[in-house]
C-alpha cells in the first residue's frame, strides 16, 4: 500500500514506497488500520514505524529471503519482474 504519504500521483513518474516496521502483531494491525485511514482521508500517516519515500529507482536487498508487495501483489523477492521500463526498479 503506497498511500502512506496520503496521495499517490500516478503521473509524476515516481515510485511511491511505504515501509512498515512494526515490532509486534498488534502494532502491525494498527499500522494497517493507519494506512487504510491515510488512503481514505488522503492524509499522510502519523506513525513513527511507517516510512514514506518517493524515487525514480529502487533496489531492495535482503540477507534472508523476504516477501515484498509490488503493485499490490505479495511476491517472493526473487520472483519480482518489474513491469516498469528497464532499470527503474531492480
Amino acid at each position: 500500500m503506497a498511500q502512506g504519504a496520503g496521495i499517490v500521483d500516478a503521473s509524476d513518474g515516481l515510485l511511491d514506497i511505504t515501509i512498515g516496521a512494526p515490532q509486534t502483531d498488534l502494532e502491525a494491525v494498527g499500522a494497517m488500520v493507519n494506512l487504510v485511514g491515510a488512503a481514505l482521508m488522503r492524509t499522510p500517516t502519523s506513525r513513527e514505524d511507517i516510512i514514506n519515500l518517493q524515487t525514480q529507482r529502487v533496489k531492495v536487498t535482503t540477507h534472508a529471503p523476504q516477501k515484498v508487495v509490488v503493485d499490490g501483489e505479495l511476491r517472493p523477492l526473487s520472483r519480482v519482474h518489474p513491469p516498469w521500463p528497464d532499470g527503474v526498479c531492480t
